[in-house]
């Protein structure tokens, strides 16, 4: 009310001799780079929620309009540059390296998962604005030759499960596959099942049980629908759905010690899942596991589970007994092999991205768990340690004294996120004076997984690069040891202090392997 007045006021005061600065239908008079200016002084202020002083005058170095808004409706445009890459790949067949190259690249080396997954995104929408490609072979084979989304999508999907983005990868797989790329459908079901297993762990600490079972049914609606494309690999991936039931009740009994939870969950699972709590049937089916699994006692049964080292006066101590006992060892071998592995919880940013434990054995000398957190929260003395123990471990140096024609070699198993985060913890130093404890390098580093795909190991070396990601550390323990890894310590919350016994065995054992496997494989007598 009496808004009209005071137009009416200020229309009847206007200087009406003077002509108006703005033409009708104008909003400012301003010119298009004093609008960016005002433009970026407002997003200025709406970042640091201070004004910026008109005294202090604003430069742009550049300046250029955009092009018009593309209509909605219309189809999405084609990259040009994508486009022709594309084809001089596929040209020359080698494409899907390319792409899953690039993809990898993004993913893990840069952490710009977005920009991945919007590559992936490019090559479902250019698949969709193309014809099928097909070429028929020299035996009349039909192929198609548009498989590239799918082996980028697959290797995003890769990248996540080996960061332990456990989520991310089963959101990605699954939405992809709703978008219409014909990905393989057991990496959805992998992605679902170890989604699945992490999620079980953390739910039922929270006694959050229901949650448990529509975990279980979207892993049995993965399972579904790669049955309807995969009749040739029913019965494996029909056991998946025995997989999932086994590890959610055998948590609730063992770990989580909620045996009324797994009852219910068995009668509603119904047949051979109904729980009836029987200590005796419990530890036959303890006896079983050993029997399929590879245990600590297998290995080194002279040897107790280690225990996890958080103080740098104990890394210091077992750091240097375990090294000097490797070293008196040898037996006239040029390496000294040490096998490695990092565990961290899939969500957790606690660390910047770093680790929550780091593991290294030896085939001879037992295995060392080590509290890199703790470690790193223990000010210049942690940081000393871990520079004179893991730093100088990864890159060759630990033996000083050692003649040329010896090197250190330390093994992991598909590790280059292992090191891009063991390299993130690495850079929490104390204080600013101080460099990454890992500052010598990692040049010891061997890749166990790179190294049997050009092995004998390997039996379909010449299968496109997305059929070799089958090769897992639990297969390569089955070649030369005659028995699985277990994995259902995989998903476990490696960020939790203290850590469960089958934590410490399945971590010590991860780290063994890849030194008893490369050993073997490098000295097959």
């Amino acid at each position: 009310e009496g808004m009209d007045d005071v137009l009416q006021f200020l229309l009847d005061n206007a200087t009406p001799s003077v002509q108006w600065p703005v033409d009708p239908g104008e909003a400012t008079n301003q010119t298009m780079q004093r609008r960016v200016q005002e433009i970026i002084r407002e997003k200025v202020y709406r970042v640091m929620h201070k004004e910026v002083p008109y005294a202090i005058e604003q430069e742009n170095q550049l300046l250029k309009r955009g092009p018009l808004p593309r209509d909605p409706k219309a189809p999405p445009p084609l990259d040009p540059e994508y486009e022709a890459m594309m084809a001089a790949a596929n040209k020359d067949g080698d494409g899907d390296d390319i792409v899953c190259a690039l993809v990898e690249l993004a993913a893990t080396q840069f952490d710009m998962w977005h920009a991945a997954e919007r590559f992936c995104e490019s090559t479902v929408t250019i698949s969709k604005c193309q014809p099928l490609k097909e070429a028929r072979t020299e035996n009349g084979i039909i192929n198609n030759k548009n498989g590239t989304r799918n082996d980028a999508i697959a290797c995003l999907t890769d990248c996540a499960l080996q960061g332990k983005r456990y989520r991310q990868a089963d959101d990605y797989a699954t939405r992809f596959y709703k978008n219409g790329s014909h990905m393989d459908l057991a990496t959805l079901v992998k992605a679902r099942m170890l989604h699945a297993k992490s999620s079980i762990i953390k739910v039922s600490q929270k006694r959050q049980y229901q949650i448990v079972e529509r975990l279980v049914a979207r892993v049995d609606e993965a399972v579904d629908q790669a049955l309807l494309t995969k009749k040739e690999e029913s019965e494996d991936l029909a056991g998946a759905k025995d997989e999932i039931r086994t590890f959610a009740l055998d948590h609730l009994i063992s770990l989580a010690n909620q045996i009324e939870a797994a009852q219910r969950l068995g009668q509603l699972w119904g047949g051979q899942w109904d729980v009836e709590y029987d200590p005796a049937a419990l530890a036959r089916a303890q006896e079983e596991r050993k029997r399929i699994y590879l245990q600590w006692e297998d290995v080194m049964p002279n040897r107790q589970i280690p225990n996890l080292l958080s103080e740098p006066r104990e890394l210091l101590e077992a750091f240097d007994l375990m090294a000097q006992e490797k070293k008196n060892n040898k037996q006239g071998k040029t390496s000294i092999i040490w096998g490695f592995d990092a565990e961290w919880d899939g969500d957790d940013s606690s660390m910047g991205g770093g680790v929550s434990l780091l593991q290294l054995a030896t085939v001879d000398g037992g295995a060392l768990l080590i509290d890199i957190p703790s470690l790193c929260n223990s000010g210049d003395e942690g940081y000393r340690a871990l520079e004179r123990t893991v730093g100088r471990l990864f890159s060759g140096r630990l033996y000083q004294s050692e003649t040329a024609d010896e090197e250190v070699v330390v093994v992991g198993f598909a590790c280059k996120q292992d090191i891009g985060r063991l390299r993130k913890s690495a850079s929490s130093v104390p204080h600013s004076s101080l460099v990454s404890w890992l500052h010598h390098g990692t040049a010891a580093v061997v890749d166990l997984k790179a190294t049997l795909l050009h092995s004998d190991l390997n039996k379909h070396s010449n299968q496109k690069q997305s059929k070799r990601r089958d090769l897992s550390l639990s297969r390569v323990c089955k070649e030369y040891f005659g028995k699985k890894l277990d994995k259902s310590e995989q998903c476990s919350a490696w960020g939790a202090r203290p850590l469960s016994l089958d934590q410490r065995k399945y971590a010590a054992l991860d780290a063994y392997i890849c030194a008893a496997a490369y050993e073997k494989l490098i000295l097959p007598s």
